[in-house]
C-alpha cells in the first residue's frame, strides 16, 4: 500500500496542485498499485507536496515518484514506441510547467496560505 500527501481537493477541481493531479491520475491509470490519498501528514523537508510512502520510504517529488512506482510496479509506457514515449515526455514537460505559471499569474493564490 502506498500512501499519496497531498493538498487535498478544492472546490474548483480535484486538487490544488498540478503535480498532485499528475500524480493522482497515474496511480489511477496504473494497474495492481493500491493507494490511499492522505489530505494530512507530512510534507517534505522542503515543506512541499505531493509525498507519497511506500515501504518504509518516502518519495518526495511526484515525477520521482511516478519512477519509483515504474521500478515496483512496471511502466505504463513499456509498449509505446520511442516517438510516442517523446511526445508524452514534451506534453507532460508543457503541462507541468504552463499549469504552474498560470496557478501562480492567473490563480487563487490565497488558497495555498493555509496549507
Amino acid at each position: 500500500m502506498s500512501y499519496h500527501h497531498r493538498f487535498g481537493r478544492w472546490i474548483y477541481g480535484p486538487d490544488a496542485s498540478p503535480l498532485d493531479v499528475k500524480l493522482e491520475t497515474y496511480l489511477r491509470a496504473a494497474r495492481g498499485v493500491e493507494y490511499e490519498f492522505l489530505n494530512t501528514g507530512p510534507a517534505s523537508n522542503a515543506g512541499k507536496r505531493p509525498r507519497m510512502y511506500h515501504k518504509g520510504n518516502y518519495i518526495d517529488d511526484s515525477q520521482l515518484c511516478v519512477e519509483y512506482l515504474e521500478r515496483e510496479f512496471g511502466s505504463l509506457v513499456a509498449n509505446l514506441t520511442k516517438e510516442q514515449i517523446l511526445v508524452s515526455h514534451a506534453v507532460r514537460k508543457m503541462l507541468e510547467e504552463s499549469t504552474y505559471f498560470l496557478n501562480v499569474r492567473y490563480g487563487n493564490i490565497d488558497i495555498f496560505q493555509h496549507y
